[in-house]
């Protein structure tokens, strides 16, 4: 299969469109040999991958490119950067649990500590959570952009 890929920036966060530029490489149908052709790509998500792939009328072409983020964390570390008691800051204000048994020896788990996840200013409720951090990631694993266009890349490539 016809496939382009390529490592998007570390701050990507949103892809709006993707447009397709191609350079003739023979002389097909209409298509002279270099010259340069655009299309845009559709976007292909996990879930329709396996449908486009089997169907011929939605298959990749040169015509009808998908566009597909592979988002991989390989990171060995939480990307979360989880909350820190001597900063004050961090997403997570989850409490510490800890287990033990009740009188018929079944397993229990009660929270002891940890921090409230609301507070009350004023009579008004407000959230412990969303507080700022003091990194935040966009990714923190390189994203691919992959780019199917059809089984054959012998006419068009993909500039």
């Amino acid at each position: 299969m016809a496939t382009y890929e390529v490592i998007l920036p570390s701050d990507y966060l949103h892809l709006l469109n993707c447009i397709c530029i191609y350079n003739v490489r023979k002389t097909y149908k209409c298509y002279n040999a270099g010259d340069t052709w655009r299309a845009a790509a559709r976007k292909l998500t996990a879930d329709t991958y396996s449908q486009v792939l089997d169907n011929f009328w939605l298959k990749p072409t040169y015509y009808r490119p998908y566009y597909y983020i592979n988002n991989v964390n390989t990171s060995e570390f939480n990307p979360t950067n989880p909350y820190d008691n001597s900063s004050g800051k961090g997403t997570d204000v989850s409490g510490v649990t800890t287990s033990g048994t009740d009188g018929n020896n079944n397993p229990i788990g009660k929270a002891v500590g940890g921090l409230p996840k609301t507070i009350s200013i004023g009579g008004t409720s407000i959230s412990n959570v969303e507080k700022a951090a003091e990194v935040r990631y966009g990714n923190v694993s390189q994203v691919r952009l992959e780019i199917r266009y059809g089984t054959d890349n012998s006419v068009f490539t993909l500039d």
